[in-house]
């Protein structure tokens, strides 16, 4: 599935998987902002993704050596997804 993504869609993939947001994202490759939304849109067709939450929590599922699951709470435990307020409390160190 990410097999076949291109170098620079990796890149972007894996930034977005660690939590970075688009700006944050186009900071560290040196690209603006309406560059890293068309990457995503392409990735998203080739993938098969709705959404950079949906890409995360996938690219994460495939990469478990490199991200730990996130913890979840009562709400989301059960869904396949984490819910936005887990994963921003994983990232701001919250939640172990």
């Amino acid at each position: 599935m990410f097999s076949q993504l291109t170098p620079r869609q990796r890149q972007v993939v894996e930034l977005v998987a660690q939590g970075n947001r688009g700006p944050e994202i186009g900071r560290i490759l040196g690209l603006k902002e309406a560059v890293i939304r068309n990457y995503c849109r392409a990735i998203f067709d080739k993938v098969g993704c709705d959404s950079r939450l949906q890409l995360a929590v996938l690219y994460r599922e495939q990469h478990p050596v490199l991200f730990p699951p996130i913890p979840r709470c009562g709400e989301c435990i059960f869904k396949a997804d984490p819910c936005f307020w887990c994963i921003l409390a994983y990232r701001a160190g919250r939640i172990q």
